[in-house]
């Protein structure tokens, strides 16, 4: 309903998405039974259930707003969180919603107060309970070994838990450059309010670089920040962004150069990794297959050996072109293996 009322949707498109959560919701009440004293074994199993369910109606894509990937069946990490959230409160389980870097994930306590966490997008959108690796304590989670989920960072909304209230307040920022909204006020306004939230800090410096407001003021809290949260992919992307747009590729490169080495590139990175020219062009294939699917990754996974390696993320054209012309080094003519899916 807030899509529908700030712009982000139709009336025609905001239904189809709350008939297809509905619909989801009727089948957790169908075949999902949460039994016994709510212990942490009886939650992980409806859990489980409800997690499988969605992972029955719901295929995994990145995905900003609720609305226009309800309405066509798709969902990615917080918007399964925010489904899942409203399936254990139907049956009285406490639930919350835990961000990490460019990640959030599902926590739960039983009524012994013990923590159950769930990470909703594995085993194609069905899900499965996190391992011992992120230790619990009454505030928030800490985390003792790096993943490509859950990786380390201490800074607020990081490994906290959160009810909905705070995960609405949150998804007004990551909706706002979409929606119509004052959004430059909406983020300037929680962004003075809070510093120190990294989430809100990277909306506030990607809606002013968006919006040409973007001023040397800005560059230095950026800089600043970036030498607190050296492995901030999201706002490195930014700053190189910043230095692409001004002509300054050599800066561009080495902050691309910097995630490439710590192998936090994520899609963005990659995309403008290889607009620069970047090195590493082996690496590049292999993060490029994770957000792209079609007829030609799959053979360039296969010649690659790389075929056994998921991805899901829909692909271009132009940037697919591109990575085969930085793999072989050569005119993308000359590569016949590749000519009839080309087309």
């Amino acid at each position: 309903m807030y899509d529908l009322e700030h712009g982000i949707t139709s009336e025609q498109i905001a239904n189809k998405a709350l008939n297809n959560i509905n619909y989801y919701f009727a089948q957790i009440s169908n075949n999902c039974i949460l039994e016994g004293e709510q212990t942490s074994s009886d939650i992980i199993n409806y859990i489980s259930c409800a997690n499988k369910t969605l992972g029955e109606y719901f295929y995994y894509q990145p995905s900003q707003e609720t609305s226009n990937n309800y309405a066509n069946q798709r969902s990615d990490c917080d918007l399964n969180t925010y489904l899942l959230i409203d399936a254990m409160k139907k049956v009285g389980i406490d639930a919350y919603i835990i961000y990490a870097p460019n990640h959030a994930f599902l926590g739960a306590k039983s009524k012994n107060q013990e923590i159950i966490l769930w990470e909703t997008t594995t085993d194609k959108n069905k899900g499965e309970k996190i391992d011992t690796q992120i230790i619990t304590d009454a505030n928030k989670i800490i985390v003792d070994s790096l993943s490509s989920f859950y990786k380390k960072n201490d800074r607020i909304p990081y490994y906290r838990y959160y009810n909905t209230k705070y995960a609405f307040d949150l998804y007004k920022i990551l909706v706002s450059d979409i929606s119509n909204v004052d959004s430059l006020a909406l983020v300037e306004g929680s962004y003075l309010n809070d510093t120190e939230n990294a989430i809100i800090e990277n909306a506030y410096f990607e809606l002013r670089l968006q919006k040409n407001k973007f001023t040397d003021s800005d560059l230095e809290k950026l800089k600043k920040s970036l030498q607190k949260d050296i492995n901030n992919e999201n706002n490195r992307v930014l700053l190189a962004t910043f230095y692409e747009n001004h002509k300054m590729l050599d800066q561009a490169r080495e902050h691309i150069e910097i995630l490439l080495k710590s192998e936090r590139c994520g899609k963005d990175c990659i995309e403008l990794a290889i607009r620069l020219d970047s090195e590493g062009n082996s690496y590049f294939l292999q993060k490029y297959v994770q957000f792209h699917d079609s007829k030609l990754v799959t053979k360039v996974k296969q010649f690659f050996k790389l075929d056994k390696m998921e991805y899901t993320y829909k692909d271009y054209k132009n940037t697919r072109l591109k990575i085969l012309y930085l793999l072989t080094g050569s005119n993308i003519n000359k590569f016949v293996y590749f000519p009839t899916v080309i087309l």
